[in-house]
């Protein structure tokens, strides 16, 4: 019979979003073509020795983070699950199959030699199992689950969705990895059994001229409670011979898409000289008539970029943009 003590402890923890997009770059370094082949984030690096010393094999660690697009910080998203394997302490471990398994920019944070900075432990989670492995989560809305996790007592600090003042402070709570209750009805445990529900709008524009504009657009959809998939943050600012960027980023692309209730074309004049935004566009064609012949529905909308420099067209794009 189990008792108290062996039931599994759940922790749950923020992580930088530019740390998000380091684990993004590692994925993209790793050069796989198959979606399901990619370096996941089944790593978390920390100085806090408090998981250390409270979890044990079995234990979950749920992470989030709060996505950054242009100057605006959106709702806190639940990334991922880890479902722990070990946590490792660097300097006592010397096991090289273990200290393979972390990830490159954990590594470099021990060779900067700041002890503070260190992340001196490690938290690594189960990748392959039939069933209780790690998981990680397209981006997602989960503000009032996060909240739900805070002490009763502190919660009325947390008094709303907007602004950056509430960001902050569930940033800051929960850096301190926090152990939160494991118990029937808990809605973050909950929350991942819907995410499939929340369907993220494509955001389609090529970059240069007008990209404030695109930026202040997704800053009022996120600020509606709408998720958006943005390049900015997704395909890399520079090329490696060793990455087949067609084949990655078609398969980025077609991933994302069909997560995607919408997708938006905010065109310029030469929208369709950019192999990006031209490859964006043709495969959310191809995405509408795959779930057209399904019976399902993939809404594409096109707007001339320069309507958005207009206030009030602005707003009457963004309210059909969230009817859609």
């Amino acid at each position: 019979m189990k008792t108290k003590n062996s039931k599994k402890q759940h922790f749950l923890t923020y992580v930088l979003w530019e740390h998000i997009l380091k684990w993004k770059r590692q994925e993209i370094m790793a050069g796989h073509g198959n979606r399901n082949e990619h370096v996941k984030p089944y790593a978390f690096g920390t100085s806090r020795k408090f998981i250390f010393n409270k979890a044990k094999k079995g234990d979950v660690l749920w992470i989030f983070t709060i996505p950054k697009f242009s100057e605006y910080s959106s709702l806190p998203s639940l990334i991922a699950k880890l479902i722990i394997e070990k946590v490792v302490d660097r300097e006592k471990d010397t096991d090289k199959e273990t200290l393979d398994k972390i990830p490159k920019y954990i590594r470099d944070r021990w060779e900067a030699g700041n002890r503070k900075k260190s992340w001196q432990y490690v938290v690594l989670g189960k990748e392959k199992a039939e069933e209780n492995q790690s998981s990680y989560f397209p981006m997602n809305s989960a503000f009032f689950q996060i909240k739900s996790a805070v002490k009763p007592e502190n919660r009325k600090k947390v008094t709303g969705e907007n602004g950056k003042k509430n960001n902050s402070y569930l940033s800051n709570y929960f850096r301190t990895i926090r152990k939160i209750a494991n118990r029937p009805g808990n809605s973050l445990l909950n929350f991942v059994n819907n995410l499939e529900k929340q369907k993220i709008v494509f955001i389609s524009y090529r970059r240069g001229k007008g990209s404030k504009l695109v930026h202040k657009l997704v800053e009022q959809l996120m600020r509606e409670k709408m998720n958006c998939w943005l390049d900015i943050n997704r395909i890399p600012q520079e090329k490696d011979k060793k990455i087949e960027f067609e084949t990655f980023f078609r398969n980025e692309l077609k991933s994302t898409l069909d997560e995607c209730k919408t997708f938006v074309a905010l065109k310029r004049s030469d929208y369709f000289e950019s192999y990006w935004t031209k490859l964006e566009f043709n495969l959310a064609t191809d995405e509408s008539k795959r779930r057209k012949e399904k019976g399902t529905k993939l809404t594409i909308l096109e707007y001339d970029l320069k309507k958005l420099a207009n206030d009030k067209e602005m707003n009457n794009i963004k309210k059909e943009i969230i009817g859609s």
